[in-house]
C-alpha cells in the first residue's frame, strides 16, 4: 500500500487515547505496548508499516520462485504494455 495509506491508518490511533478532558486527550498506554501480546497487556495491534514490507517481500520472493500465478501473469501483462 503506498505511504500515505500507511501513514494514515498509524495517525489513526488517537481514537484509542480516550475522551477529551480539558482539551486534552488521556493517554492510557504506550502506543509501543499496543503491539504486545494480550497475555502483557497488549492488543495486538501490528505495526501497518512493517507488515506491508513483509507482503512486499513475499510477494517479490513468489514472483521469482513460482512458474506459474497470478500476479506473475498481471506484472508480465503490464510490462507487456510498456
Amino acid at each position: 500500500m503506498p505511504k500515505s495509506v500507511c501513514k494514515e491508518l498509524t495517525s489513526t490511533h488517537n481514537f484509542l487515547w480516550g475522551w477529551r478532558s480539558h482539551n486534552r486527550k488521556i493517554v492510557w498506554t504506550k502506543w509501543e505496548n499496543l503491539g504486545k501480546p494480550n497475555e502483557e497487556g497488549g492488543l495486538r495491534i501490528i505495526d501497518i508499516v512493517n507488515f506491508n514490507i513483509a507482503l512486499l517481500v513475499k510477494w517479490k520472493w513468489r514472483l521469482g520462485m513460482e512458474n506459474q500465478g497470478v500476479w506473475k501473469e498481471v506484472v508480465y501483462n503490464l510490462q507487456l504494455q510498456r
